[in-house]
Parts: C-alpha cells; structure tokens; sequence
C-alpha cells in the first residue's frame, strides 16, 4: 500500500532532523573548542530548525495547523504581547539601519521568527470566525 502525503512527508522529514542533530554536535564541539559566541548562535537557529521540523511531522495530519483553543483572555494576551515584539523589532532594524551589526542583524533575525511563532499562538486562541 502506498504511503500517505503525510506518511511521506514524515518520513521525509525524519533524516532532515538527523541531519540537524549532526550538524548541532559538531557545531556544539567546535563551541566547546573555541567558545565562540556566534557559533552558539548558530546552536539556537538549529535548535529553530529542529523545532519547525518536529512540528512538521506532528502536524502532518492535521493540515500543517493545530486546532485552536478559543479564549478570549489568552487571545488578547497573546496578541499583546506579539504587538511588543513587533515594536521592539522595529525599533531594533530602525537602530541597524542607522549602526550596522552583525550581533544585532542576529537579534533582529530572532525577533522576527518570534513574531511568526507568537502569530501561531495569535491564531489558536482567537474566537472561530463564522
């Protein structure tokens, strides 16, 4: 029997997260070894990578989406606290037009994925839309 798209799309995934695991222990070594700061950097963006992944292959079946939960009180404080987060990155890219950086270029880069994640979370609790 042919596997499902979301069958395939699994184990597709599954040796993209071994891959990750690879390269995370011989960045982890080589931090270990020079205790450089951007290649802890570079630790954390796998750590994003591995995360989006496992949330792939567990969201398969469900569309890519996970059911929302409606709550009113949570949606707002989600919704503010994503609001915060695209203040504090505007701010921050407004600052790196003006003094380029590479450390902040990396924090700019951080707070966008956040507010991509902070908009998922947006979306599960805000109220069903008829």
């Amino acid at each position: 029997m042919p596997a499902t798209e979301d069958e395939d799309l699994s184990g597709r995934v599954a040796p993209l997260r071994e891959d990750v695991a690879r390269l995370s222990a011989a960045i982890s070594a080589l931090v270990d070894e020079t205790h450089y700061e951007d290649l802890e950097h570079a630790l954390l963006g796998l750590r994003i990578v591995d995360h989006a992944l496992e949330e792939t292959a567990e969201l398969a079946g469900l569309g890519g989406h996970l059911h929302r939960s409606p709550d009113p009180a949570l949606h707002a404080q989600a919704s503010d606290l994503k609001s915060r987060v695209e203040a504090l990155a505007g701010d921050a890219s407004a600052f790196l037009s003006a003094h380029p950086n590479e450390d902040l270029e990396t924090a700019v880069t951080a707070l966008e994925i956040a507010d991509g994640s902070l908009e998922e979370v947006v979306e599960r609790y805000e109220e069903e839309h008829a």
